[in-house]
């Protein structure tokens, strides 16, 4: 099984990410308002939007590299996840990359734009 992540149109595709505590994957309520100075209600939104959390491991230097490279662009980008579906999603905050004895580990936090 794949997913896919990179620039809408050219997405590299990579192993599905680990599935172990690390990953979450679900809805995440945004909401605000503003009140002018008298406190009158001046805006006021919700929406949901999806956030994931993604553990890679086990990757090759050149796995490691390629996903690296997408994770790092500084534009928003096409994310494919294992459950399904295509959304527009920006990396918050940089990934986390580390080494071990069996491979390379990189942690993600992806929010749907």
């Amino acid at each position: 099984m794949s997913c896919k992540l990179g620039l809408s149109g050219a997405e590299a595709t990579f192993d599905n990410p680990t599935v172990d505590p690390e990953y979450h994957e679900g809805p995440e309520l945004l909401a605000s308002s503003q009140r002018t100075l008298d406190g009158t209600l001046q805006t006021c939104y919700g929406t949901y939007k999806g956030r994931w959390q993604v553990t890679w491991s086990l990757l090759s230097t050149a796995e490691k590299d390629a996903l690296v490279t997408e994770l790092r662009r500084p534009s928003d980008l096409s994310w494919e996840p294992p459950s399904g579906g295509s959304y527009t999603v920006h990396v918050v905050p940089s990934p986390q990359v580390t080494l071990d004895p069996l491979g390379w580990t990189v942690r993600a936090e992806l929010v749907e734009v």
